[in-house]
């Protein structure tokens, strides 16, 4: 039985169940964990859904990590809250119910730690090996950092700033930015279309955006409102060759990769190691979500998550 490791509102989920099929699957949302019950010793660990579905460490064929975090954020008192501490419990029993399921070789596609340990600095650096990669840096300094016309600067995550918003990526000039801030900035790519790119176990799947749809330079904030039209790309042996040495190099097994695209040649931005896909191949035409199912369900996956 296949082991999602999610929450409630995981669109991405929803549309792999319905792919899916007769498959087995045990969904457990974190967001949820009250309704659950869960045992664990050290022999084997067991799960009940809300409807009486079970499974125990036994039934677990594969186990993958998709978004098991809580998506409301809380504002904890400096004492502490009961709440806030129940939610790092379940983080904590969950990343290791997942490090059951690496140890036994049976994790799937995304390794938790793979955000952290290689973040967007790292992603930077190894991408210029690769991919044509527009100068950046990170600054914090006593005074505003100085540079001619403008850049893009964006944010390292999306933890929100307050009221609910997003540091979405924008352009800036040197004048405009406050030097108690840090800030990481980027040369802007005077790109046609966005181009993303799903990497599912040495297969990958490319679209485009046309930048002329929206406003601004982040199509995300158009996210939830607007249906934008992403198209299939067909990416050439050069630059899937590239992509899958650079995700080999990461010793990533997924990953959505974006890049944007000037004169038909392609920027790199960053790579997602655990970005969402649902929205760009609902239909299944492309071959993305059979990628994603055949990896999630087979005994043998493509590229197998090393266990420890």
């Amino acid at each position: 039985m296949l082991l999602i490791l999610t929450n409630s509102l995981d669109g991405t989920v929803d549309l792999l169940l319905e792919r899916l099929g007769d498959h087995p699957v045990f969904r457990f949302n974190i967001d949820l964990w009250s309704d659950y019950r869960v045992g664990i010793d050290g022999q084997s660990f067991r799960i009940q859904d809300p409807v009486g579905r079970c499974i125990d460490e036994k039934s677990v064929t594969a186990c993958y990590w998709r978004k098991p975090r809580f998506d409301d954020n809380d504002v904890v008192p400096s004492g502490g809250s009961l709440n806030n501490w129940l939610k790092s419990q379940w983080r904590y029993v969950v990343r290791d119910l997942w490090n059951v399921c690496r140890q036994q070789g049976k994790a799937r596609l995304v390794e938790p730690s793979s955000e952290p340990r290689f973040g967007k600095i790292m992603q930077l650096r190894a991408a210029k090996r690769h991919f044509q990669v527009p100068e950046w840096s990170f600054v914090k300094g006593d005074t505003p950092p100085v540079f001619e016309g403008d850049k893009i600067t964006k944010a390292f995550d999306v933890e929100l700033i307050g009221d609910g918003k997003v540091f979405y990526s924008q352009k800036v000039q040197s004048a405009t930015l406050n030097p108690d801030y840090p800030w990481l900035l980027q040369d802007e790519v005077q790109a046609s279309h966005d181009l993303t790119v799903v990497y599912v176990a040495g297969k990958c799947f490319g679209f485009t955006l046309d930048r002329r749809l929206f406003d601004g330079v982040d199509w995300r904030v158009d996210i939830n409102r607007v249906d934008h039209p992403w198209e299939h790309y067909e990416l050439g042996a050069d630059l899937t060759k590239a992509i899958c040495t650079f995700m080999d190099e990461a010793k990533l097994s997924y990953g959505r990769l974006d890049f944007l695209l000037m004169n038909g040649s392609a920027w790199f931005l960053e790579v997602n190691p655990n970005g969402q896909y649902a929205w760009l191949d609902q239909d299944g035409r492309q071959g993305m979500l059979a990628a994603i199912i055949e990896e999630l369900t087979t005994d043998t996956p493509r590229k197998p998550i090393d266990p420890w």
